[in-house]
């Protein structure tokens, strides 16, 4: 019989486990830098827009 359950590459964590760390509030250095960075990426992304709607506004 094939069994269903997938693990993962030694060293990355399965959706799982990491639903399990979400809940309990602990994180990884690694996970917590990648919620920053995509925090600031949308900031900047939404920064950019608004200057461009901004700019052509004023013509």
């Amino acid at each position: 019989m094939n069994d269903d359950k997938q693990e993962a590459p030694e060293g990355e964590v399965t959706a799982a486990e990491n639903a399990v760390e979400g809940a309990t509030g602990k994180r990884s250095a690694a996970a917590n830098r990648n919620i920053w960075m995509g925090t600031a990426v949308g900031i900047g992304s939404a920064a950019i827009v608004a200057a461009l709607l901004y700019s052509k506004r004023r013509k």
